[in-house]
């Protein structure tokens, strides 16, 4: 005895491809404001003196899914006057770039301050971006939240 579907077989996983895209793109969104809410907090800390804009301008995130960048946001920052942070910039896009090829395969989110001397002023006890770091879990949450309406 044969067994005949009641249904459309191609119609079905149309639908599940179409409802893990829209899952897919909720998280992706949900990331980029996370890392954009992070980075934005990390920039306005006033804890240390930014002489050349590098370090607070190296502050951003990429966002990539399957190796192709989703979103991307670093800026000029700070308020030294030795530098327009153009160099920083450069230095946080091409860190943030490099981590997120450890991930080809996956949604990956990268947070840097790609400026090479972020960790020696951390290690001073001057806040670069780990206050800021420490919310990133209920962060998320809450914008997975939004984006879902849950």
């Amino acid at each position: 005895m044969k067994i005949e579907p009641k249904f459309n077989i191609d119609q079905l996983f149309s639908d599940i491809g179409r409802k893990v895209n829209t899952l897919i793109e909720g998280v992706i969104e949900a990331m980029v404001e996370t890392c954009l809410e992070i980075t934005t907090e990390a920039k306005q800390l006033n804890t240390y003196q930014d002489r050349t804009n590098n370090l607070r301008s190296s502050i951003g995130y990429v966002v990539y899914e399957r190796g192709e960048k989703k979103a991307e946001h670093f800026t000029q920052s700070g308020v030294g006057a030795e530098g327009t942070g153009a160099d920083g910039i450069a230095a946080g896009k091409a860190i943030a770039a490099q981590a997120a090829t450890e991930y080809p395969n996956d949604i990956v989110g990268v947070i840097v301050a790609g400026a090479d001397y972020a960790l020696y002023v951390e290690s001073k006890g001057l806040d670069v971006l780990t206050g800021p770091c420490t919310k990133l879990y209920s962060t998320f949450e809450k914008n997975l939240r939004l984006v879902f309406g849950k």
